[in-house]
């Protein structure tokens, strides 16, 4: 599952997000806003789950520290100003939201 949120996450990071705080387009609508006050950490099963990790919290600007394990690297991440993500529509936002409060970020999504 946590799989699929993160191959969902990649996809829309490719087609649908922006740097946080800036519209992706004039016609785009939905926001959503993420923090994480404390250290979390995700350990992955492989380099390239890791990867795929890396590149949407740099796209996000979420702190983060890697420990290379060879077979493996651990995520070590947070977020402790508010920042925001802006996208295409309604349904990638509840994509976004859910990815993010999985990883345990907190979230606003207001409708």
């Amino acid at each position: 599952m946590m799989m699929r949120l993160l191959l969902a996450a990649t996809i829309c990071l490719s087609f649908a997000a922006t740097a946080p705080a800036e519209p992706a387009s004039a016609e785009t609508k939905e926001v959503v806003k993420y923090q994480l006050l404390e250290w979390k950490n995700k350990h992955t099963r492989n380099n390239d789950d890791a990867e795929k990790l890396i590149k949407a919290f740099k796209t996000l600007k979420v702190e983060m520290e890697v420990s290379d394990h060879g077979n493996h690297k651990d995520v070590k991440y947070r977020c402790p100003k508010w920042k925001q993500l802006t996208v295409k529509d309604h349904d990638t936002a509840h994509q976004w939201e859910a990815w993010l409060k999985k990883l345990g970020f907190t979230t606003i999504h207001e409708h």
